[in-house]
């Protein structure tokens, strides 16, 4: 009897049990959930890229309701896809994929993005409760490196021993303020400071913001003395560049650009006599006084002789006159002698 009454217990528990088990199934109300694989998003917008970011999630049934879900993305103003509307049957899941995108160059930055499931309806009736589930996370906008670097002039003529400046402007084409290496070399294997040239700058870092943010091209003026003399060559090839730091850092290969200035040298003759001058002052003052005293020693004998030339030549005019006056009076004896022997 005892075992009997048991039996009958157990069973009765076990049927009880079964009823409230489908009777809790039957008063479940609807609900979803939604779950993402990544809640940031990385998206490259550097020129030549897809600016384009992915994640996938699941969007689940945990009830006995066949459920119709709206699915609903936002991402501050960013373009995207995923929103639209599922059907779940009961204790299933679907998979949808959202994508959001960037403009290319756009600057560095975040942007927040969610996306919620609502069910619209539980076997085809309004659910009775606000069912639903929310997920949420960040686009990030990728910094990348970008540069530029020209010179103002691309030759430029010098004379040895005198200074010169070359001015260079050099542009962030990034989306993101960054650190620049800027410096020179001599790309024709040559050590400029070997040739001679003094301010050679063996490199500094400068901060510039980026273009697309309305920063304008940084000017840099590098301040150079040529040698003092011109050697066996006398044209140099100036390379100025610019290396961004964070392409360095970050990106795994360093981004670097150049430009080059042709720079001839040639000797100053002004400037050579007068490096002469200031060297032999003392000397060239005695050669001018000596060539004074010469050249007044030289007009007083010109004029010495000039003055004795004059005199011989008045006292040979007077000769001359004298010979004149006496022939003339031959003339006139000779004259009256024809006359008185006619008669």
């Amino acid at each position: 009897m005892p075992r009997r009454f048991s039996t009958i217990l157990c069973a009765s528990l076990f049927v009880l049990t079964a009823f409230a088990y489908n009777v809790e199934a039957q008063n479940t109300l609807p609900a979803v959930e939604i779950n993402c694989e990544t809640s940031t998003i990385n998206i490259r917008v550097h020129p030549g890229s897809n600016a384009v970011g992915f994640t996938t999630c699941t969007v689940s049934n945990p009830t006995l309701y066949q459920e119709d879900v709206e699915i609903t993305v936002l991402s501050d103003g960013l373009p995207n896809t995923g929103s639209g509307k599922v059907s779940i049957g009961p204790g299933g899941e679907v998979e949808i994929q959202l994508s959001f995108k960037a403009e290319i160059g756009m600057l560095m930055g975040a942007r927040s993005w969610s996306a919620e499931a609502v069910v619209v309806s539980a076997n085809g009736v309004p659910p009775p409760n606000d069912a639903s589930s929310k997920v949420q996370g960040l686009v990030q906008i990728m910094q990348y490196s970008g540069l530029s670097i020209i010179s103002t002039e691309s030759a430029i003529d010098v004379n040895a021993g005198s200074s010169f400046e070359v001015e260079v402007l050099v542009e962030n084409l990034g989306n993101q303020m960054d650190f620049f290496g800027i410096g020179l070399i001599c790309n024709r294997d040559c050590d400029l400071e070997d040739e001679g040239f003094v301010g050679i700058d063996s490199g500094f870092n400068i901060q510039i913001d980026p273009i697309s943010n309305g920063a304008q091209a940084e000017s840099i003026v590098f301040e150079i003395t040529a040698p003092d003399k011109v050697g066996k060559v006398d044209s140099f090839y100036f390379e100025f560049y610019a290396t961004s730091e964070f392409s360095c850092r970050i990106e795994g290969m360093c981004n670097t650009e150049y430009t080059s200035v042709i720079v001839s040298l040639s000797e100053d003759d002004s400037a050579t006599f007068s490096d002469y001058l200031s060297g032999n002052t003392v000397m060239i003052i005695g050669a001018i006084i000596g060539t004074m005293i010469v050249a007044a020693v030289v007009v007083v004998l010109v004029r010495r002789k000039t003055s004795n030339e004059i005199f011989e030549m008045s006292e040979e005019d007077d000769v001359e006159d004298l010979d004149d006056e006496i022939e003339g009076d031959d003339f006139e004896d000779d004259l009256d002698d024809d006359f008185f022997d006619d008669l």
